[in-house]
């Protein structure tokens, strides 16, 4: 009887194998199914978040489109103008101005300024000219 069984055991080898093949080829099968269901819903609920962004685009262009027609004078709020910044003529006008004996309120009023530009501007001058003063011997 043992020999028997061993001379069956290959078949018996191969039988197993073969059930077992076809058990996970089932399953395989059964996975692949649920994937291709999942893929599906997914590509039905992209297209509907698709269309519906869509309609909301084309939504949003109309009433951009709708609001550039009207053109309404009443809400339309100017950009406020641009402060000039201190540049050299400017510098020039304050220092000028300085010589002759103007105080700094009454530059900053002739100019459009900040009467705290002008008088940081003063003081610069002032201690670059005692800066230099220092550098440049009395010699010379």
């Amino acid at each position: 009887m043992i020999p028997t069984f061993l001379a069956l055991a290959p078949f018996a080898f191969v039988a197993a194998s073969l059930v077992l093949s076809i058990v996970l080829f089932c399953s395989l099968k059964a996975e692949f199914g649920r994937m291709k269901k999942q893929a599906e819903q997914d590509r039905w609920h992209w297209q509907r978040t698709t269309r519906d962004l869509r309609l909301q685009f084309h939504q949003l262009r109309q009433q951009v489109e709708d609001l550039e027609q009207k053109q309404p004078t009443e809400t339309h709020i100017p950009p406020s103008p641009v402060r000039p910044s201190l540049n050299l003529s400017r510098r020039s006008q304050i220092l000028r101005l300085a010589k002759r004996g103007e105080r700094p309120e009454q530059i900053a009023a002739a100019l459009g300024l900040p009467s705290n530009e002008v008088e940081l501007l003063l003081k610069l001058h002032h201690a670059s000219m005692q800066t230099s003063a220092r550098a440049i011997p009395a010699s010379a």
